[in-house]
């Protein structure tokens, strides 16, 4: 048994309680039934809403996918591009290493006239000369040697040619080893030691006014290029400063054969 409510001997105030308990009944009857058509109606438009997050979310998958795919695409594309030019480049590198070979063995080999070059030197002062080549060559050797002997038949102190020997100085490490005595890479050069001495003034002149000074620089480049033009061969001069090459010693001559061509003017 409940205990006594409220006017619970009372008919009136029974009554008017169970009244109000109805209406309460109904009320919360028809707040549940709005709740659940609320809750139904927010349950559909969020299944919907997800289902168009999840189509976009896919939509934008798919579009990467493709720009990736296209990109790669791309990538691969250019980098066969760059496969062919780079053997293209690689063949016509060969290609020119080839003719480079072929023209070569066809230009002659440099001679000196031997003859012409101990006339040229008679009845000129003589000073000592180191006589070196471009290591690696037998063409230049073979000429450096002509001109050895050639010295010897003239009776100059002359030593033997020998190949230019490796530069320790760090300036000259990506260049030929010749550079750092002083000489051009091709070409016959003769160096004579910077300085105040008779053949550095007239190495110095040469270019105003050329074998005007009587030295044994002016002598032994007048010589040589009288005896290697038969040939088609030419020479240059160079004074040599110990401050940058490795000079030759003061007093004497060094002659260097370089490469075939022309030396630099």
């Amino acid at each position: 048994m409940l205990p006594d409510l409220p006017g619970w001997d009372s008919l009136s105030t029974v009554t008017r309680y169970h009244n109000w308990a109805e209406m309460a009944g109904i009320v919360a009857v028809a707040v549940l039934v709005v709740a659940e058509v609320v809750s139904y109606q927010y349950g559909q438009r969020k299944d919907a809403l997800t289902e168009q997050q999840q189509t976009a979310t896919n939509q934008h998958h798919d579009e990467e996918m493709a720009r990736l795919h296209l990109e790669a695409t791309r990538l691969s594309a250019e980098a066969e591009t760059a496969k062919n030019s780079i053997a293209q480049a690689q063949a016509l590198t060969a290609q020119a290493l080839l003719e480079q070979e072929r023209l070569k063995r066809q230009m002659p080999k440099r001679a000196l006239d031997a003859g012409i070059f101990v006339k040229s030197l008679e009845g000129s002062g003589k000073e000592p000369v180191e006589v070196m080549y471009l290591n690696g060559s037998n063409e230049a050797r073979y000429l450096a040697m002509q001109i050895s002997n050639a010295f010897i038949s003239a009776k100059w102190d002359v030593s033997d040619a020998i190949p230019a020997p490796e530069s320790k100085n760090p300036a000259f490490a990506n260049q030929p080893s010749i550079v750092a005595l002083g000489a051009y890479p091709n070409g016959i050069t003769v160096i004579t030691r910077a300085g105040m001495t008779p053949d550095a003034m007239a190495a110095a002149a040469i270019g105003r006014l050329p074998f005007l000074l009587k030295t044994p620089y002016t002598n032994v480049v007048r010589a040589l290029g009288d005896a290697l033009s038969v040939s088609g061969w030419t020479i240059s001069g160079r004074i040599a400063d110990p401050a940058i090459f490795d000079a030759p010693p003061e007093g004497s001559l060094r002659i260097v054969v370089g490469g075939r061509g022309d030396a630099v003017p």
